[in-house]
C-alpha cells in the first residue's frame, strides 16, 4: 500500500530500528520529495553509507 508522504525530517541515532523505518519509508512512498535526517548523537559513516544506499519507489531524487 503506497504511502501519500511528500516530506519527512527524522531525527536518528543509526541504530537498526531506524533504519528499517526509513527504508520502509523510501520503498513505500511514491510522493516522497525529499527526507530530513537529523542525527542526535554523532552517527558512524558507514550508517549513512547505507542510508545513501537505500533504494526508493519515488521518481524524485
Amino acid at each position: 500500500m503506497p504511502l501519500g508522504v511528500q516530506h519527512v525530517s527524522i531525527g536518528i541515532s543509526g541504530i537498526k530500528s531506524e533504519l528499517d523505518f526509513i527504508r520502509f519509508l523510501l520503498l513505500h512512498s511514491p510522493m516522497l520529495e525529499y527526507v530530513i535526517l537529523e542525527p542526535y548523537v554523532k552517527i558512524r559513516p558507514e550508517v549513512m553509507t547505507e542510508v545513501n544506499q537505500l533504494k526508493r519507489v519515488s521518481e524524485t531524487g
